[in-house]
């Protein structure tokens, strides 16, 4: 290209900004249908992550937000929410979050039109989710998951019935004690079409819903309480090794009521849909004729996923992944057809490789859509015409950015066990105004980005935090580790009892693969990572040579705190992933010195002497999931050893970074850090923060200098 400016790498001037990174950050997290209405909750960084629910009436192309000021529609159930919005009848219920009333408000709000919301139940320590409406001549009712903390201790989890108008008694209609009530999990109740019977999906500890879960079933009397001893378990009994137990995903009635919908990893260890047909008490497979190892599921961190939904009595649309891409198809249900639907976008858009939050209405598809140039967005697909229709306006970058966004690549690699292949997407460094250097002088520095979860998976959907790196001059994977979902079942468990030691053993290796095709620096790796990335990142600086610099939002340091000092929903995974029994002595019983010794070796706290890679650490003050305790214990471990540490504390942040402000400020932060650490400079005037142990800096005592509080 003419004019190209040639400069080394990391510092090309880039025309994205932390700024831009936010503006495209806005998520979705749910849809509803309703008459001619399309509804769904969008989280906006730009107001605090706030959560609105807005409507759109595919008649009159009209859009309003639904939530007042003062409110969010952001439900804590499980710790990550989900399933916040029930729409009914043009009545909107939601659970609020608030921390001006009581401690963290989640009360369920009824809101009529015109009206401002009006909570129906109490404000106690209690969370919802998933809410479905019982109408009866009594007045109708709010079926959802129940999370309650009013007892003190472990929470326990329910299946409940509310009064939408708040005024008659909760009912709990589906809560197991045997062994004990504190030992099972709900998710996905659905009511048959006659409002006769209810499904639902419950697994109990440890496991976790994307390993061993179950399929129920009960009938209900004309008041909507189960009949007595009606219920029965409709899939395998979740108290099996994990080599023989499956994964439930998503219940959904048939239009007629006559089959009970589901998807389940149950035959080949991909999750695929089936049905059970009520006459006959037989389940079927019906997407027999999908694409060999394509995957109908997604692990269910979050409650109110959805995957694929009916677009009539006799076809399904459905969204499925293969090899980390989305796409869209419709199954017959006479014949079990199977036909992938194109999404033809204009030119400026891209293709979509991202789909989720599957609806219907008038016989169009409405989805949550990405793609390596579209900012997540909601669609309309008519599968007969195909044509498309934009619901949201997505937050598309300007023509300069978008002229300096990198492409992806699938990349697969060889791991240490030989056949054993492992999936990323590799994004080259890229700006429309600079010229690489000849590789003979230099080669890019690599960013290895790592999922959270781990069971999780990378996206394409366009992150602009990525590219914020391509376009500087920075090589990116995107890695999708053992460990990672959509490539089957075996894929999905391989982590377990080897978490710390498959997904740090893919990282080293797929930078060696780019290194040995001349593609990166292998003297200049640095990690990012969030959650359980943000371990994997400590992980790789701990007990590898790989790192030259490494950053941690959320990140776990220490099991044993972790495992004493997290929440219910995955305080059990952590034994599956460490493949150890629980530390016993943290529940007040004999000491198990194997499984401490286990948990102490995985942990890059207990190890820290064998640290060498500088650091930099972002924590929410707020956080439930990775308490903050666990970012300060490493980084006044690491000042006192005299490795560079920076370390940014930012108030009314929960899991991860949310607020924009927040996000802008970490991730100048972090590429500021690497500058320093690889030793380049950086094309924007970044301001300086404090790294400890560096340049003079002194560590003084205890973790008060390193870790900053940034202002709220």
């Amino acid at each position: 290209m003419p004019n190209q400016e040639k400069k080394p790498y990391g510092s090309w001037k880039s025309p994205i900004q932390a700024e831009d990174v936010t503006k495209a950050a806005v998520g979705f997290t749910q849809i509803a249908t309703d008459g001619d209405d399309i509804y769904w909750v969008e989280s906006r960084p730009n107001e605090g992550n706030r959560h609105i629910v807005v409507k759109y009436n595919l008649n009159t192309k009209s859009k309003e937000d639904i939530t007042p000021h003062g409110f969010n529609a952001l439900t804590l159930i499980y710790s990550y929410g989900g399933g916040a919005l029930t729409v009914s009848k043009g009545i909107v219920y939601f659970s609020n979050y608030s921390t001006l009333v009581g401690a963290n408000d989640q009360r369920i709000f009824r809101q009529q039109p015109g009206y401002e919301p009006v909570p129906i139940t109490a404000t106690v320590k209690k969370c919802y989710g998933e809410g479905i409406i019982y109408q009866s001549s009594e007045g109708d009712r709010l079926v959802c998951v129940a999370e309650d903390f009013t007892l003190g201790g472990e929470s326990l989890l329910s299946l409940i019935s509310i009064d939408t108008q708040g005024k008659k008694q909760t009912l709990t209609l589906v809560s197991d004690d045997e062994p004990s009530p504190d030992d099972y999990y709900y998710s996905s109740p659905c009511l048959s079409p006659n409002q006769k019977y209810l499904a639902w999906i419950r697994w109990n500890k440890p496991h976790m819903p994307w390993d061993n879960s179950e399929l129920w079933l009960a009938e209900l009397d004309d008041n909507g309480l189960l009949i007595p001893n009606s219920k029965c378990r409709l899939t395998c009994d979740s108290n099996v090794p994990l080599q023989q137990g499956e994964s439930i995903f998503q219940p959904q009635w048939s239009p007629d009521g006559q089959s009970l919908y589901f998807v389940s990893d149950r035959n080949d260890g991909w999750w695929s849909l089936y049905r059970y047909v009520l006459a006959s008490q037989q389940i079927e497979l019906v997407s027999s004729q999908a694409p060999k190892t394509a995957e109908l599921g997604t692990p269910q961190w979050v409650l109110g996923l959805s995957t694929y939904t009916f677009l009539s009595e006799k076809q399904i649309v459905c969204t499925y992944t293969k090899d980390g891409i989305w796409a869209l198809a419709t199954i017959n249900l006479e014949n079990f057809d199977f036909k992938t639907l194109n999404i033809n976008l204009e030119e400026q858009f891209g293709e979509v490789t991202k789909i989720e939050y599957v609806q219907t209405l008038q016989g169009k598809v409405v989805f949550v859509a990405g793609g390596p140039r579209l900012p997540h967005t909601i669609l309309s697909l008519d599968p007969i015409t195909g044509a498309v229709e934009m619901l949201s306006t997505p937050n598309m970058p300007n023509p300069d950015i978008q002229q300096n966004l990198s492409g992806y690549e699938s990349i697969t690699f060889q791991t240490a066990n030989e056949g054993e292949m492992v999936h990323a997407f590799y994004y080259p460094p890229y700006n429309h105004d600079y010229e690489r250097p000849d590789p003979e002088e230099e080669l890019p520095p690599l960013l290895i980005k790592m999922h959270g979860g781990p069971t999780g998976a990378a996206s394409t959907t366009l992150n602009l935090a990525i590219h914020y790196f391509t376009s500087r001059g920075f090589g990116v994977v995107d890695i999708n580790y053992r460990g990672s979902t959509g490539f089957g079942r075996a894929y999905r468990l391989s982590l377990y009892k080897q978490w710390g030691i498959y997904d740090r053993d893919d990282c080293i290796n797929v930078a060696k693969s780019l290194a040995k095709e001349n593609r990166i620096d292998i003297e200049r790796v640095v990690a990012r990572g969030t959650s359980a990335g943000g371990y994997l990142a400590l992980v790789l600086a701990t007990c590898t040579n790989l790192l030259k610099a490494g950053a941690s939002t959320a990140g776990i340091s220490d099991l044993l705190l972790l495992y004493a000092g997290t929440h219910k929903f995955e305080k059990y995974y952590i034994d599956q992933l460490v493949g150890a029994e629980p530390p016993e002595e943290l529940m007040s019983k004999e000491p198990a010195e194997r499984s401490v010794k286990t948990y102490q070796l995985r942990s890059p706290y207990y190890v820290s002497d064998m640290l060498n890679s500088p650091m930099i650490f972002f924590q929410g003050a707020d956080d439930p999931v990775v308490p903050p305790n666990q970012t300060e214990v490493i980084v006044e471990k690491l000042q006192k050893q005299g490795i560079p540490v920076a370390c940014m504390i930012f108030p009314h942040e929960q899991h991860g970074l949310r607020i924009a402000k927040n996000i802008i400020q970490a991730l100048e932060a972090e590429f500021y850090f690497y500058s320093q650490m690889l030793n380049f400079t950086p094309a924007d005037k970044l301001e300086s923060i404090h790294i400890c142990n560096w340049q003079g800096s002194s560590s003084g005592e205890g973790n008060s200098t390193c870790c900053v509080v940034s202002e709220p």
